[in-house]
């Protein structure tokens, strides 16, 4: 087995804290290689604040993430789903007939 295959199936193995170390030392390599990993200038964050560049700001970020509260309550995604479950079956009645027109061009 290749290296580059053992590292993808050790790392969905990884905890959260473990993939920042690896994504610092990745980020660390890459530009001791002079290898760009953004554009000159360029943050992919959305919010102006700085991207995290140290194991340490990555963790306080995602801390600072799991800290947010959910965006539905339990009583809206309840009602979400319902509403899901129904546009599925309204969904399903309205192809109807369609599903054999499509099979008899592959039979």
């Amino acid at each position: 087995m290749s290296t580059l295959a053992e590292i993808e199936a050790a790392l969905p193995m990884l905890s959260a804290e473990e993939l920042a170390r690896v994504d610092v030392i990745l980020h660390r390599l890459q530009r001791e290689r002079e290898t760009p990993v953004h554009t000159e200038g360029v943050d992919a964050r959305f919010d102006d604040r700085p991207s995290p560049k140290t194991v340490e700001e990555i963790t306080a970020l995602l801390a600072e993430l799991d800290a947010l509260p959910p965006l539905l309550t339990a009583h809206d995604a309840d009602r979400v789903e319902a509403w899901r479950v129904k546009e599925k079956e309204r969904q399903k009645s309205l192809s109807g007939g369609s599903g054999l027109a499509i099979g008899r061009l592959f039979s």
